[in-house]
């Protein structure tokens, strides 16, 4: 089956990296393209898929949205879906990313405690 994956990635690339399911949400398709690109340019340079494959996940997890604005959790939240339906992020890594989407939404949406004045 690693060979199929990797036969299938192969393809894709040769096609010029365009995606089959091109994405709406652009942190998405921001994230897809760091991914794509820096798998193309590895694997040109070490011709090794492992490599690449490797370097490629480092990439689109840097071109993922600081978790700084709800509507940037919500990128974030999509970038790990999909990264995890193409197997850029794996299970375990996506649910430690999910949770701290879930935290930073938690801390976004408290009210600020008010600090105490002293008397």
């Amino acid at each position: 089956m690693q060979a199929s994956y990797e036969l299938e990635i192969q393809s894709a690339l040769n096609q010029g990296g365009e995606q089959d399911h091109p994405t709406l949400n652009p942190s998405v398709a921001r994230c897809c393209e760091a991914y794509y690109a820096r798998f193309r340019a590895v694997l040109a340079i070490r011709e090794h898929a492992c490599t690449a494959r490797h370097e490629a996940r480092l990439a689109y997890r840097m071109a993922m949205p600081p978790l700084s604005s709800p509507r940037n959790i919500g990128d974030f939240v999509a970038c790990v879906a999909h990264a995890t339906l193409i197997e850029a992020i794996e299970g375990s890594d996506a649910a430690r990313l999910l949770y701290a989407a879930q935290v930073a939404h938690r801390v976004l949406r408290s009210p600020s405690s008010p600090e105490k004045v002293a008397s």
